[in-house]
């Protein structure tokens, strides 16, 4: 892959846990970094659950090899229609040489 393949900029952000006192938790996202990358569809689906018709699609975010991007963290994506968030369900090193990463993830509606 050459580096002008990465033409989309997104955001890392890490997820925290915070308890209220009622002990109620909410989930606060804080942006880590913005880099560039590439954004491709791998596959979409649809099934049915809970009588309703859903889908999820799943996409193949490539970016420069980083140690700090794993399955806890989420990717933040703005274009002209708003953001879009996208849940990281695997990290792979693309070619084993720490160049590339593929991101495995699926968009959260």
């Amino acid at each position: 892959m050459h580096a002008g393949y990465l033409n989309k900029r997104i955001t890392i952000q890490a997820k925290t846990i915070t308890r209220d006192s009622f002990g109620g938790e909410t989930i606060i996202y804080t942006d880590l970094d913005t880099i560039w990358a590439n954004i491709k569809t791998v596959s979409g689906k649809e099934y049915y659950l809970a009588n309703q018709i859903n889908s999820e699609v799943e996409f193949e975010i490539t970016v420069r090899y980083r140690t700090d991007i794993n399955t806890t963290r989420r990717i933040k994506y703005s274009d002209t229609t708003g953001d879009r968030y996208f849940d990281i369900k695997s990290v792979l090193d693309k070619d084993m040489r720490r160049k590339w990463l593929a991101l495995m993830c699926s968009e959260v509606k």
